[in-house]
This record gives C-alpha cells, sequence and structure tokens, in this order.
C-alpha cells in the first residue's frame, strides 16, 4: 500500500478540513482509483475524521477501486450516516435529499 498509515492521516486531515467548515450539511466522496489510495484507506481516513471532528452530517460515498469491498463494508458497518453507493448520479441525488432535510 503506497503511504500506509501516512496516507491515512492525510486523508483524515483533508477530510476534517472539509468538515471544519459550519455550512457543510453533507458530503459526497466519489473515489476512484486503482493503485495510490486504495478504497479501505479512504473508509478509514473518514471514519477517523468523522470521529475527531465531532460531525454528525450524512454523508454519502462511491468508491471504486482497489478494497472498494472493504472500504463500503467498514462504512457500512458504523451505525453512523453514512451510506455507501455503487452509483455516483443515485449518490448525488440522495445527498442532495439529506442536505435539505438537515
Amino acid at each position: 500500500m503506497f503511504g500506509g498509515a501516512r496516507m491515512l492521516r492525510k486523508v483524515c486531515e483533508a477530510f476534517k478540513l472539509i468538515l471544519s467548515d459550519k455550512s457543510v450539511k453533507a458530503v459526497l466522496v466519489k473515489y476512484f482509483w486503482r493503485v495510490i489510495v486504495q478504497c479501505d484507506v479512504i473508509a478509514a481516513g473518514i471514519l477517523a475524521a468523522i470521529e475527531q471532528a465531532h460531525v454528525a452530517i450524512p454523508w454519502w460515498c462511491a468508491l471504486e477501486g482497489t478494497n472498494a469491498e472493504q472500504g463500503r463494508a467498514l462504512l457500512s458497518n458504523t451505525g453512523l450516516n453514512l451510506y455507501a453507493a455503487d452509483d455516483l448520479a443515485h449518490a448525488a441525488e440522495q445527498v442532495v435529499a439529506l442536505a435539505e432535510a438537515v
């Protein structure tokens, strides 16, 4: 895996930056890559950012690439307001609806 723990910290810090903006009502993540950062690392970074930022906004995550199934499983088994998607169009519709409901 490229970057290991260092990459996980970078992913976490990027999402914490997004979450620091109080006007953010929902987050849509579309991640597609095969080699550089695996989808399970993206998912772990999302979970770490949510835990550290203490923000409970809805997330829709469309992960595609290496370890996508593992990434979606990490996000699905949290009990948090996280939704995994295979289709970006569906995820976009859902995240807009969730943001409007907040």
